[in-house]
């Protein structure tokens, strides 16, 4: 799981200095060519508003912005929207790193915004049984329609991943493009999944 942990970490740094990504996905992570993660484009980032030494939530005008697969709740209902908005999204990217599937699915719009605002995901294990019953917990615990009962930062994430193996099988989506940096930082491809994330 070591390129989950770089995102969260990325993620981490990211609200400890006030900034919101609002649009984590696939093609916003690129993997370098010595197999690191980093998290790019960050033009639907916002900064926090600040009240003394503590950010807090951006207003409900800033906050209906992203790619709808990744949008979490209070982004579709226009609320406002703080760092747990961001840990929505990455539970629906490492669900689909481990399953091959989108957590939220449907063939129309409608059908996906109605799923992410009232439905459950499956289970990542019935789709995957490589991946741990503690693995699971986490995402699922992302992908929480409430933000007060998902992480409250990247910062409480158990990993960074602590106790959780390093290599979970995974199976490979067709729609779940991590990019590849090849010939230095101006380029980059999309490229399959890194072989701890793939069959």
């Amino acid at each position: 799981m070591a390129l989950a942990a770089e995102i969260s970490s990325a993620l981490e740094e990211a609200h400890h200095a006030g900034v919101i990504h609002r649009d984590l996905k696939p093609s916003n992570v690129l993997v370098t060519p010595k197999g690191h993660a980093k998290v790019v484009d960050l033009g639907l980032a916002k900064v926090l508003h600040q009240t003394g030494d503590a950010a807090e939530t951006l207003s409900e005008t800033d906050s209906a912005a992203g790619t709808l697969p990744y949008m979490s709740p209070e982004q579709l209902r226009g609320e406002a929207v703080d760092a747990r908005t961001d840990i929505f999204a990455l539970g629906g990217l490492l669900y689909e790193m481990i399953t091959g599937q989108r957590a939220f699915r449907g063939a129309l719009a409608s059908q996906r915004i109605d799923a992410i605002l009232h439905q459950s995901p499956l289970p990542p294990r019935a789709l995957n049984a490589h991946a741990s019953a503690e693995l699971e917990r986490i995402i699922l615990k992302c992908l929480e329609k409430d933000p007060a009962n998902r992480y409250q930062s990247a910062k409480e994430f158990p990993w960074t991943f602590g106790g959780l193996p390093r290599q979970v099988p995974s199976r490979h989506s067709d729609h779940l493009q991590l990019k590849r940096r090849s010939g230095g930082d101006s380029h980059a491809q999309p490229a399959t999944l890194p072989r701890e994330f793939s069959r």
